[in-house]
């Protein structure tokens, strides 16, 4: 339903799952997403695709994770996440 839907409720998803499961690495200007689930982030990639926001998966890595990086762009500006008081 998610892929198929508008670019506005495409976005409010991706910065949803993004504050979820995302950072955003100091030294960086993207978001990035750890997972175990290549499938999983392929999908997400394709919907990210489809906004015409440049995004790229690296990986495997040690731990057989992936990562999918996500450029920062106007569309994504308000992506915010509060530092955990750890």
């Amino acid at each position: 339903i998610i892929r198929r839907s508008s670019k506005k409720y495409k976005l409010e998803w991706i910065k949803a799952f993004c504050k979820d499961e995302g950072y955003l690495p100091s030294d960086r200007n993207y978001i990035r997403i750890k997972c175990m689930n290549l499938t999983g982030l392929k999908d997400l990639k394709e919907m990210v695709d489809s906004l015409k926001i440049y995004s790229n998966i690296t990986g495997p890595n040690c731990d057989s994770s992936y990562y999918l990086n996500i450029r920062k762009i106007a569309d994504l500006k308000n992506f915010t996440k509060k530092k955990n008081r750890k």
